[in-house]
């Protein structure tokens, strides 16, 4: 696809599709998983889970990807910011 020229109404298009998915995603989550998630797991559960993630850089925010830069300054305020499950508080 590098070498295709695309019109900004293609672009959007995906960009949108990809959206939603993801919008689908996190609404599966939240309610199916998070809530069965602090139903099930008890406090040591969650320190457990705390302990074993990964910390991943955010392409958008993290000065190591320069290459995505100009992203994060098009998005930047274009999105609110979402809320985080109070089980992951």
């Amino acid at each position: 696809m590098r070498d295709e020229t695309m019109s900004r109404d293609v672009v959007l298009s995906i960009f949108a599709g990809f959206l939603e998915s993801n919008r689908m995603h996190i609404r599966l989550e939240e309610d199916n998983l998070f809530p069965e998630a602090l139903w099930l797991l008890n406090d040591g559960d969650w320190e457990e889970v705390a302990r074993n993630l990964v910390q991943r850089a955010n392409p958008l925010h993290d000065s190591t990807e320069q290459r995505f830069a100009p992203c994060g300054t098009a998005f930047s305020g274009s999105f609110p910011t979402p809320a985080r499950p109070n089980c992951l508080l």
